[in-house]
This record gives structure tokens, C-alpha cells and sequence, in this order.
């Protein structure tokens, strides 16, 4: 079965703000997980966040961010943010609809009435995610608050980027929230970060559809590690005197042992530990 049988979109023609169509997981449930990839612009930061987005293997990435110089080397889908002024697309995954809107300080005539078409074809999805690259037309935008009007009946969450650090916003009865940084060791005024208390640090969100419900997690990079995070080498590296021969079972005291069923584990150069 062909999973894009539960991917439908609106994008017409050029290119498509997504690197390919090759999701994660399977056909046979209704329930899946992303991740959200917020800001940043150090390559090296956005290279190892990517990696990590790898491992968990979700279904697809989207964005908050402009351009992720590094989003080539995402396995699964990686969602871009809309382009242009008025720019915007939408997409159908699972019954779950999405909208990505190209915003400045609010959304355009345009857009507006593009979010009220895609809204009346969708009615009755289980749920509607909104992603927008920057949270300023959360204050003062008037077309943005006659979007949140034509959403009030349906279930949804909001996120937004640009502003550096993470935080969960309740309006309307619905989560809204700011995506932190996903490609940067600093803050926005250049500074380091200031930890988890300032929602400074570098991040992702994970959301996991259940039964037609988003549970969203935040996942903090610095405390999330490759499986070579300790290998014999670093520790001997940092403790020299780790795993050396005195530690090491004589071949008469690994008999002994394996006689009384003690099972001696041996390296490529025939060392036990």
C-alpha cells in the first residue's frame, strides 16, 4: 500500500517545500509522530541536530526555521517554511491537517482567505497544526486574530519560531508555542544560553499523534547523546588505567571462572572484560 495515499497537498507547481515524499513509519495505524525544528544558524549545531532527528525516525520534519542548510541530510521528510509574502501551502497527513503560513508582522488579505478555503475543504479533520516562522503576529496581528476566529471550533495547536527560546502559551483554550533553537549554541542577543529555566537551550519537539491527539515533548540536545557518548578508547583515553591487563583475567583465572559457568566476554585481540 502506498503511504501517500495519506498525504494529500496543495501545492500546484515548482518546487515543492519539501525534500521528499519517503515518510516514516507504516500504513495500518492512524497514529504517527514528527518532529518541529525550530531556528538557528550554525551549521555544525544544525548537522548534529539533524543526526539526532535520524534516530528517532519519525515520520517527517517540519520547520519553523528559514533556511537549514543541512535539511539534505534529514532521512525522513524535512518540511520547509512557506516562501514569498503571501506564501503558504497545506497538507493532509492521516487526517490531520497542517498549514504553514509565510508571516512578518501579520498575515496578508491573501493568505487569510487561503486559510479559510483550506479550513472549509478540511472541516472535520481530528486535528489542525498551524506552523508560522515567527510568533509577533500572536500581539497585534488583526488578520491573524480573524484566523484564530475561523479555528475556534476545531481542535488545534500553534508554533512558532524566530524568538530563540522555548514556552507554552494557553489562548483560546488551545497550546500555542514557541519553538526554541534547534541550530545554535546561543542565544538570540549572541549570548550563551541560560538553560532550561529561560527555555534557552538547544531543541526539538516531538509530536506524537494518538488517537487523533497530539503529546508533545521537548527534547533537550544537550542531554541527548550518540551511542559512542563512552567507548573503551575515550575511557581509557580519560582514565588510563581503565580495562588494563591487571584487570584482565589470566587465561588460568578465565577457565577457573568459566568452569563455575561464568561466561568470559574477549575482544578482537583476545581479551577478556
Amino acid at each position: 500500500m502506498n503511504i501517500n495515499k495519506y498525504f494529500v497537498h496543495d501545492v500546484k507547481s515548482g518546487l515543492k517545500p519539501w525534500t521528499h515524499e519517503n515518510f516514516g513509519g507504516g500504513t495500518e495505524s492512524a497514529d504517527f509522530n514528527f518532529i518541529v525544528f525550530g531556528d538557528g544558524n550554525d551549521p555544525a549545531v544544525i548537522g548534529e541536530a539533524i543526526a539526532k532527528i535520524n534516530l528517532f525516525n519519525p515520520d517527517f520534519v517540519m520547520s519553523t526555521a528559514g533556511n537549514v542548510p543541512e535539511e539534505n541530510i534529514c532521512q525522513p521528510p524535512f518540511f520547509r517554511m512557506a516562501d514569498g509574502d503571501d506564501g503558504a501551502y497545506s497538507f493532509v497527513f492521516k487526517d490531520v491537517l497542517f498549514l504553514n503560513l509565510q508571516t512578518a508582522e501579520d498575515l496578508s488579505n491573501i493568505q487569510l482567505q487561503w486559510a479559510d478555503a483550506v479550513l472549509k475543504q478540511y472541516p472535520d479533520v481530528k486535528w489542525t497544526f498551524v506552523f508560522l516562522p515567527d510568533a509577533n503576529v500572536w500581539v497585534n496581528g488583526k488578520n491573524f486574530a480573524e484566523l484564530e476566529q475561523l479555528l475556534y471550533e476545531r481542535n488545534y495547536s500553534m508554533f512558532a519560531g524566530t524568538v530563540g527560546h522555548y514556552a507554552r502559551y494557553r489562548r483560546q483554550g488551545r497550546n500555542y508555542y514557541l519553538v526554541g533553537s534547534s541550530g545554535s549554541s546561543r542565544n538570540p542577543d549572541g549570548k550563551a544560553m541560560r538553560g532550561v529555566p529561560f527555555g534557552e537551550f538547544p531543541q526539538l519537539l516531538r509530536v506524537a499523534i494518538k488517537n487523533g491527539e497530539p503529546q508533545i515533548a521537548v527534547i533537550n540536545l544537550n542531554g541527548m547523546y550518540f551511542d559512542d557518548i563512552v567507548t573503551l578508547p575515550k575511557l581509557q583515553w580519560i582514565y588510563p588505567g581503565y580495562f588494563q591487563a591487571d584487570r584482565i583475567p589470566s587465561a588460568e583465572q578465565a577457565a577457573e571462572l568459566e568452569a563455575k559457568g561464568l561466561k568470559i566476554y574477549r575482544d578482537n585481540g583476545g581479551n577478556g572484560f
